[in-house]
């Protein structure tokens, strides 16, 4: 798996929504963390992802309420 095949999946998996179609880049052991300045960061163990921290800026705190209110029902951001 390179980068570039890693990040064409999560652009489809945008578009159409089938989140299975990303399985396969996540370690059963993930962890997530999301914090308030604008950037991703992805640790990898053995070819895939343990670990991934979404920091966003404060400004954006409206627009992260607002998808999370269309889209997070039932989501559980400690992955765990």
């Amino acid at each position: 798996m390179s980068l570039i095949e890693q990040r064409s999946a999560f652009e489809k998996t945008y578009e159409d929504g089938n989140w299975g179609r990303l399985e396969s880049y996540f370690s059963e052991h993930l962890t997530s963390d999301v914090m308030n300045m604008p950037c991703e960061i992805a640790t990898y163990r053995d070819r895939r992802i343990e670990r991934l921290i979404d920091i966003y800026d404060p400004g954006e705190s409206i627009r992260y309420e607002r998808w999370t209110a269309e889209w997070g029902a039932g989501l559980d951001a400690s992955y765990i």
